[in-house]
């Protein structure tokens, strides 16, 4: 999102749209923009507020292509060598100042466990414009709270801009080459029509999990669902005669129905609206609408744009736009429920957005101006130290965070249970939308069938209970729900109307495809939440509305292990493995930052947890369990002995291998290894 209005013509008189020099109320639209991004983020009740990032895309396609033209009027042809030099120079030193100094603090407040990774990675990616690419990765849904944790999750739109500035340069020259100079009609009519294909691969029906192709080509960080907010600004900037002048009322009808889509669109458009989609329209015509207005210097809105203070905001919008995210993620990250703390973060991000402003992004492109190797040289050495340290933090970040022992253990905190590794298998899915082939462990052994069913914390004993089977010639099929215990009772979720009923598709499915299998034995594992956690509520079949959750949670269990008896399977009962997401006893995660780490203070390199707590912490689901395997006959295990052999639970074995992942509820891959034994003891007396 940058601030590249030093580019464009200011409005003056009746012809402002096509006028040379400095567009005082297109910089004064980077204020607004920039404004509502940081309210947004800074948890400002806008919900729409990310639709500053269209804004900005609007106006850097108006901008760029305005300069080109005017370059091509004035000497006859484009130097696309001096403009992508003069976009660097003009862009990466004051990002590259950022992202030292990100790569550093997060190094001390962030999680050397996946999270520092993904900033890293995110660092790397946004250093070769393409942060979108790496974030779409490792960080995932914008609006998700991984995404959140990432202080360099802004940068995806940067990269976004820089990819248009690649190629759109390069594609202009070609059709004014083609054109043989400019012809406004053609030229408006390639642009119109990328710009309309990029339109329909936008608002085209979501592409499926199944499809990460096309849900890359058309999700939210993809610069091809983004092409068309550029073109709308590029098709303003051409030379067309409707465009160059009309009335103050007309500049003032315009600029109003234009601000008025703007902020429709900043209070009807939330984190769970398709965007972009149809309703990108909105901010976008209003941005454009906007530009139009400019066409009349005295037009309402224009001159309100033009005003001095807003347009110097606009001239460090670049900047503010580059330091206030970091700024909100490490004062969420220190003081989480403070709204005082935010709101002096967001101020002290627009005091150093100023300072790069003036000692950063001006001295470099003024100096690039200037041409004068006496001027240029020593600021390039100035600006090539922070450039040069941001590069390596982020390659040496990306590739190994500190040493204090912490390789080791990081990589296998972030090791995935192989049960986890098909996809599809743990989907909150009915069995006949999973593959089943990919869902099969020792699909040649011969012995009685095993089925692994339950929820996330069943399918994370896979290694464990792969390694027992092998050992007895039987085969492990590993179909789990991710978020939906296996017990016959209808889950609500508050906040997400359709787990519900995904929940309860899925258990049926499943509990129909296991009566119709060989008999075996059924493996069933699931988290204590449901039992305790007010967000859900619970109802079963047979009891009374009224009853306790736990009641209920306790019929549902009950009823799906008589239906996998009467089907001939023998059934095994797993209790809940210990959890360390209580504040005080956390694991590495954003509640255990790198300093924690490198001081051992974190459970991953030293935590321990009272027996007695984790057993008050989930006494209500092993209660339960306890009581179904009682009255049903079914085998009840607990593995709560190993992972707290005396008076402490472990989250790490006796040689000190971690056993668990970074939420501090799921089993690594070397933590489920470990239950081979506890498994194959279990299973020989099946």
């Amino acid at each position: 999102m940058k601030a590249v209005g030093h580019d464009a013509g200011a409005p003056e008189g009746r012809s402002g749209l096509t006028r040379l020099g400095y567009r005082a109320d297109v910089q004064g639209l980077r204020a607004l923009a920039v404004a509502l991004v940081v309210a947004f983020h800074a948890g400002v009740p806008l919900p729409g507020g990310f639709v500053g990032v269209d804004v900005f895309f609007v106006i850097s396609g108006f901008v760029i292509t305005g300069m080109l033209l005017r370059e091509w009027r004035d000497i006859g042809h484009l130097d696309l060598r001096r403009f992508y030099v003069r976009r660097f120079f003009r862009l990466v030193p004051p990002l590259a100042v950022m992202i030292a100094i990100t790569l550093i603090v997060s190094a001390l407040l962030l999680s050397p466990s996946g999270t520092q990774q993904a900033v890293s990675g995110t660092a790397v990616g946004a250093l070769l414009f393409s942060a979108n690419i790496a974030i779409a990765r490792l960080s995932g849904d914008y609006f998700a709270t991984a995404a959140n944790l990432n202080p360099l999750l802004h940068t995806w739109s940067l990269s976004v801009e820089e990819q248009f500035y690649i190629l759109f340069p390069a594609l202009l020259y070609a059709l004014l080459r083609g054109m043989r100079g400019v012809r406004t009609g053609p030229l408006a009519a390639v642009l119109a029509g990328i710009g309309l294909l990029s339109l329909l691969l936008t608002v085209a029906p979501p592409a499926t999990s199944g499809q990460p192709v096309l849900h890359w080509l058309a999700g939210f960080y993809s610069p091809f669902t983004r092409s068309w907010e550029f073109l709308v600004g590029a098709l303003l900037a051409l030379p067309l005669a409707l465009w160059r002048q009309c009335s103050q009322r007309a500049s003032t009808a315009l600029g109003l129905v234009g601000l008025a889509c703007l902020l429709v669109s900043v209070f009807q458009i939330t984190e769970s609206t398709r965007f972009p989609g149809w309703w990108t329209l909105l901010p976008t015509v209003g941005t454009a609408l906007m530009l139009l207005a400019g066409c009349h210097a005295n037009g309402w809105v224009t001159r309100w744009l033009s005003a001095r203070s807003l347009a110097l905001v606009g001239d460090w919008s670049y900047s503010i736009y580059l330091w206030h995210w970091p700024a909100i993620v490490f004062a969420k990250l220190l003081w989480p429920d403070s709204g005082v703390a935010l709101g002096l973060a967001v101020l002290l991000a627009c005091v150093v957005a100023v300072l790069s402003y003036y000692g950063v992004e001006r001295p470099m492109r003024t100096a690039y101006q200037s041409r004068s190797s006496n001027v240029l040289q020593p600021i390039l050495v100035m600006q090539a130290a922070p450039m040069l340290l941001a590069v390596g933090l982020a390659t040496a970040a990306y590739t190994w965070f500190g040493n204090l022992e912490l390789k080791r253990s990081m990589q296998t905190v972030s090791e995935l249970p192989t049960g986890w590794g098909p996809g599809d298998c743990g989907a909150r899915l009915p069995v006949e939308r999973k593959q089943l082939e990919r869902c099969r462990l020792l699909p040649s052994a011969t012995g009685r069938p095993i089925y692994l069913v339950g929820d996330s914390n069943a399918m994370h004993f896979s290694d464990g209970l792969a390694a027992a089977a092998e050992k007895l010639n039987r085969p492990v099929i590993t179909l789990t729900m991710g978020g939906c215990p296996f017990a016959d009772a209808t889950l609500v979720l508050s906040g997400k109307p359709e787990f519900s009923a995904e929940c309860r598709v899925a258990f049926e499915s499943h509990r129909q495809w296991l009566q119709r299998q060989p008999a075996g034995t059924v493996i069933v594992g699931m988290v204590s939440r449901y039992w305790s956690d007010e967000s859900y509520q619970v109802l079963t079949a047979g009891l009374p509305a009224g009853s306790s959750r736990a009641a209920q949670m306790d019929a549902g269990v009950e009823h799906a292990v008589r239906a996998m008896q009467d089907a001939g399977h023998q059934v095994v009962l797993v209790q809940t493995i210990p959890h360390f997401v209580a504040a005080d006893y956390p694991m590495v995660d954003g509640q255990c930052p790198g300093w924690r780490v490198i001081t051992r203070r974190c459970a991953v390199a030293s935590g321990r947890m009272p027996r007695t707590f984790a057993d008050t912490y989930q006494a209500f689901s092993r209660h339960g369990l306890e009581a179904a395997s009682t009255r049903t006959g079914a085998v009840l295990a607990d593995f709560r002995d190993y992972f707290c052999p005396d008076t402490r639970c472990r989250t790490d074995a006796a040689d000190g291998t971690p056993m668990y992942m970074a939420d501090g509820y799921h089993l690594n891959r070397s933590g489920s290894r470990m239950l081979g034994p506890q498994f194959l003891r279990l299973l020989e007396r099946d």
